[in-house]
């Protein structure tokens, strides 16, 4: 790219020169950059042999993975997700709360694809309104390809194991965090 600098001042020359590549740097900004989830992630792994997961996410097969963020690169297969038990969001013109209590999702997660968890709010007035948690299945375009329902027992979570063809999920050691079981907090064995 080439822009001409006739007219510039000899001080906002090399300003001008060096800002497209400036701009080309910021081509992700105000998108949050995904946490690797899975093992060795020091040997980052092509973004088509993953899928990923998006959310108010508290825990991934088990492992306290709130600290992280809100966006997680993981390996294909059954991946159980709690949500954080209290989520909430604020700005000039108000804020609101909710305690959610646990809400866990089972997901099915396939290469390329991304698996969301939005919670909208719609308020009827100042201090009444309706939340909406849907949590599903993106295609590569972005595009629905399914709703993902919530557990309602641990026979949903054997169902997604043996979807994926595995007993026991496998979960990465994070840093500082012990390695964790599916919790059962709120579900009971079927």
């Amino acid at each position: 790219m080439t822009i001409p600098t006739r007219g510039i001042s000899r001080f906002l020359r090399p300003i001008v020169a060096a800002l497209p590549l400036a701009l080309s740097s910021c081509a992700g900004f105000g998108q949050p950059r995904a946490f690797a989830f899975y093992p060795n992630p020091e040997h980052p792994r092509d973004r088509a042999t993953l899928a990923q997961l998006q959310g108010q996410i508290a825990t991934i097969d088990g492992v306290d993975v709130e600290p992280y963020g809100t966006v997680f690169d993981v390996l294909p297969g059954c991946h159980v997700v709690s949500l954080r038990h209290k989520v909430g969001e604020g700005n000039l013109s108000g804020a609101w709360t909710a305690d959610l209590g646990p809400r866990f999702y089972g997901f099915r997660t396939q290469s390329g694809y991304l698996y969301t968890i939005d919670i909208s709010v719609r308020f009827r007035s100042a201090s009444h309104g309706t939340m909406t948690i849907l949590a599903a299945e993106r295609d590569a375009t972005g595009r629905v390809v399914q709703e993902v329902p919530l557990v309602r027992g641990y026979q949903d979570i054997e169902a997604c194991r043996a979807w994926e063809g595995t007993a026991t999920p496998t979960a990465p050691q994070l840093p500082d965090q012990p390695p964790g079981a599916i919790p059962s907090e709120g579900i009971s064995p079927g």
